[in-house]
């Protein structure tokens, strides 16, 4: 198994204003109990991909946010017909 990630630690409240950012939109948000399947954290360890790979990310996570709401926005006409439930 091999860890491909990066770096940064963001909450979620910080990814939606991150979004939020990107996107000029501002989003409705709705708390509720905690899942107990809800991860409370996550730190990527890349070092496994990197001495085996020689791979370590090439965007941050601003920039890796920004491109898949870029490729999303292009796409959105053939994403809307996937059904994922």
């Amino acid at each position: 198994i091999i860890n491909l990630g990066g770096h940064e630690v963001i909450t979620i409240n910080d990814l939606v204003t991150l979004i939020e950012n990107i996107t000029d939109k501002k989003a409705t948000v709705q708390y509720g109990p905690p899942n107990p399947a809800d991860m409370q954290a996550n730190w990527a360890d890349t070092s496994k991909a990197r001495a085996l790979l020689d791979w370590s990310p090439q965007y941050d996570l601003q920039r890796g946010v920004a491109e898949l709401v870029r490729w999303y926005q292009q796409e959105r006409e053939w994403v809307r017909e996937i059904q994922t439930a």
